[in-house]
Order: C-alpha cells, then structure tokens, then sequence
C-alpha cells in the first residue's frame, strides 16, 4: 500500500515537472499603474474577454465585437521598469519570432489597476497632509506602489502583485483559449491569403481618406454628440476647390471669377429623435493637421490611387461608434482613415506624462459603416443618388436655388422704390427696371406701383398737397391723415410681400 502511494507521488511529479516546464517565461515590474488603469477600461466597452499576445516588442491585447469592430492595444516595452521575456532551453537570437498567446478578462485586470490606483492617490494623500502639507506627485511619491506580471506559459494563471510599504496585494487571473483569428497575423498560405481579405482590418494600399486631428476637439464633439442621443452618425469629408466671393450674381458686369482655394471640411451629421444636426470640426491647421482624399486614376481595378479632390459620406452606428470615446479621452493625437472595402481605422495616440521619453500606447479601433449608398456628390456623374442622398447638403446655404430662380425672374416683376430717396415725379415716370434692386421699406408698399396698376389692384393712396415741382407739402401728422380716411381705398386681393431670409 506504501509502495502504491509511493509511485503515484512521483508520478504527480513528474507530470507536475512537466507542466511547470515552459518553453517561454514573462516578468515585468512597472509603477505606471495609472496609466495602465486607464488604457485598460478604454477597451472594455469592446469586450470583457480579450487575447494577450506577449513578445520581445511588448504587449498587445485584442478584443472584437460581434465581427463588426475590434480593438487593439499596444503596449511598448519601455513603460515598464523590468521587462523579461525569456527561455532557458533557447537561443536569446530566436526569442524575437516567438510569443506568448493567453484568453484573458481584461474587465477583471482593469479593475484591479482601477482599485490600486484609487488606493495609491488616496494614501498619497494622506502622506501629504501627514508632510507638513507637501505635495507629493507620482514621480516622488512617500509611497511608490509597484506592479509585478509573471506568466509561466499555457495552462498557468497570469499574476499580478501590487506591491508597497505597507502590504502586498497578489492576484492570479486564470488563463483561458480563446477561440478568436487575429487578423494581423502575417498569411503564410493562399488559403490565408484569401481569408485576409475578409479581416476586419483597414488595407492600406486601398486608403479612400486619412485625417489627422486633435482629440481633445474630438472628444468634446463625441460628447456632444451622446448628449442629442443620436443613432447614426454622417461622417462628411470634402476638400474641394471653391470661389471667393459672391456666387449668385445677376448682373452681367458682377460676374467676375473670384481666386480659388481648398475648402477642407470634415462634418459629423448626427441622425436622432430631433432630426438632423450638423457638427461641423474646425479647419484650422493646428486643429485639423491633415485631409486628403485619394481616388483611382482610371476606371480599371488596378489604377493607383491618387490624391484627388472631392467629396465623401459614410455612415455609422453611433452604438459602435461611440465605444472609442474613453480611448479619445486618453489620447493626444487622431488618426481615422478608410479604405474602399468600408472599414474605418481610428488609431489613438495616449501619452503618459509621467513619463517624458515614453513614446506611448497606441490604440487601434476599426470597425464597418452601415451603409454604402452614395460616397460621390457630382451631379454630372451621378445625378440620382445625388438627389436622393445628399444629407450634406440640407445644412449648405448653396444648395437652396430658389433664392436665385426667384431673381432670375425679374422681368415678370416690377423692382418698387423707396419713397424716403425718390420723389413723387420721378416715382410717376419710373419706368425702366434696374440692375440692383433697392431695399424695400414700409413706405413703399403704401403708394402706387407699376405692378398694382397691370393686375388692376387697388391700395392705399396717399394725399399730398403743396408745389408739385418740389413736393413740399406732404402731410404727416395724424389729424391731416384723418380727414382723408373717406378718400383712401382699401385692398381688395392679397399682396404679396417677397420675404428675405
């Protein structure tokens, strides 16, 4: 019975040997746990479970939603203060090819960052009232709390120490597979090669626009945007050549071309329980850093795409949309672009200001727009999806035409004066129609026009007396305007009174 019990210990040791025997081991310390709180929770709002990928370069964690947006966080090595990834049974020269892949919650590790950082400020900020009131920072803090990662390889939790000087605190997250593609995996085989295409993951030989800009303006505009409720989200880009100057003249003498200059404009439409809103980005250059928008140069499939200037609309849900806004938080810098097959790309660029020689945490979200219906507003090439889908062009002042229809037609209409600079001879003899029409006032709809007379329409007149050379005797007081009520006829029909919004 000994002897039995005797065997079965070695072998759970031996077996117990071999599991503990990995080929690659992972160690780190780092005191930025601030920083990796908030990278953490920006990518929660994607998916609780995600794929770590440990390498020589650093760390990444990719997570996706429902095959229509994912996320990727990368982490460089140089945040953390040790960084060791390791095997005692290989070359150090072969260690750059190889990594380490484990199914994480990254819901659960970022809420363990969030509670040690809460509990380093708040015992910051007890040793600071405890210093004679001294201001302690991050940088040289009475109590620096430190982090410790330690994975031994497959079938073994990931552990996190939060480590002070006063206790230490050691969670072991447990491991998992996960049965997700990494789509930023290099093919190797054309069966690969063909499934890549479906990746959702932007082609950057097939960019359609690319726009930098600050995320501080970036974010206040998502903010705005959840606060109209909005479901889907217009993205308008246009960087098209325009006319200075007035552009509905209808004077022949006026109509001089005016120099052109490159109209950038990036627009967000927001579609809600109010309707439509348009939020339109500043164009400055310090704001909006870059916009361009490329084309194919001819109609094949293998033109190159070329800058070109034009204009652009995509739409999304703002349900999906609207998961980037934490990571834009964080972020200095934004990059979106998108490529012909309808996937966007927004990359985020989150800084650590603890860190000044750190070059950052690059966020990557991409994610599919909704719908494809028109990308082109050329009423030459595509005169129906023009006019059935131009939601750009409800909120531009150029697109209302009536205004310039209803000029155009001043030969059926008699331009009418203002009496205060014309006298009643001149007023009689007028006859002819002018290039710029005068402002119209009260007064003039109270005196006789070419226009009342040709439709036989009767208004009010009004009586003057006095020199009619110099017409001095026009009567304005309120009695004089009494006694000649019985002469004054009233309208019979309706007027029609131009109005000019």
């Amino acid at each position: 019975m000994s002897n039995e019990s005797l065997d079965f210990q070695k072998s759970s040791e031996t077996s117990g040997n071999y599991e503990n025997s990995s080929p690659f081991t992972f160690t780190a310390s780092t005191n930025q746990i601030s920083h990796l709180a908030d990278v953490f929770s920006s990518i929660t709002s994607i998916n609780s479970q995600a794929l770590m990928i440990i390498t020589t370069n650093g760390i990444v964690i990719y997570s996706e939603y429902n095959h229509i947006c994912n996320v990727q966080l990368s982490i460089d090595p140089s945040l953390f203060g040790t960084y060791n990834f390791y095997s005692e049974n290989s070359v150090n020269s072969l260690q750059d090819d190889k990594e380490l892949r484990l199914g994480v919650d990254i819901g659960l590790i970022s809420d363990a960052f969030n509670a040690a950082a809460s509990s380093a400020v708040s015992k910051n900020k007890t040793k600071s009232t405890s210093n004679n009131g001294n201001s302690v920072t991050a940088n040289n803090s009475v109590d620096n709390l430190m982090c410790y990662l330690t994975y031994n390889g497959e079938g073994h939790p990931l552990v996190i120490e939060f480590e002070d000087s006063l206790m230490s605190e050691k969670i072991e997250f447990l491991t998992f597979y996960l049965d997700i593609a990494y789509p930023y995996d290099a093919s190797n085989t054309q069966e690969e090669e063909e499934d890549e295409q479906y990746n959702l993951v932007i082609n950057h030989s097939e960019i359609q626009f690319e726009v930098i800009l600050k995320s501080d303006v970036f974010a206040n505009l998502l903010k705005d945007l959840q606060q109209i409720n909005t479901v889907d989200l217009f993205i308008y880009i246009s960087n098209e050549m325009r006319q200075l100057g007035p552009k509905r003249q209808k004077s022949k003498k006026s109509q001089k071309s005016g120099p052109l200059y490159l109209d950038k404009q990036f627009n967000f439409i927001s579609k809600g329980p109010i309707g439509h809103l348009k939020l339109m980005f500043p164009n400055e250059k310090t704001i909006l850093e870059k916009l361009n928008i490329y084309g194919k140069d001819g109609e094949s499939d293998d033109a190159e795409l070329k800058p070109v200037n034009t204009s652009l609309i995509s739409c999304y849900n703002f349900g999906n949309f609207s998961k980037i806004f934490k990571a834009v938080k964080l972020s200095i810098k934004c990059k979106i672009m998108k490529d012909l097959s309808g996937i966007l790309s927004i990359q985020l660029l989150c800084k650590n200001p603890q860190l000044a020689n750190y070059s950052g945490t690059l966020i990557t979200f991409n994610m599919l727009e909704t719908t494809t219906v028109v990308d082109k507003f050329d009423k030459n090439e595509e005169p129906e999806d023009f006019e059935r889908f131009h939601l750009n062009n409800i909120f531009d002042d150029e697109s209302y035409e009536y205004i310039k229809d209803y000029n155009e037609k001043a030969n059926k209409r008699v331009t009418v004066p203002s009496i205060e600079s014309t006298n009643i001879r001149e007023y009689e003899e007028l006859g002819g129609e002018k290039d710029e029409p005068p402002i119209l006032s009260y007064a003039s709809f109270r005196n006789n026009s070419r226009l009342a007379k040709t439709h036989n329409v009767q208004i009010n007149e009004t009586i003057y007396e006095g020199d009619n050379n110099e017409n001095k005797g026009r009567k304005n007081s309120t009695e004089d305007a009494k006694d000649k009520d019985k002469n004054i006829k009233t309208v019979g029909g309706a007027i029609e009174i131009p109005l000019f919004l």
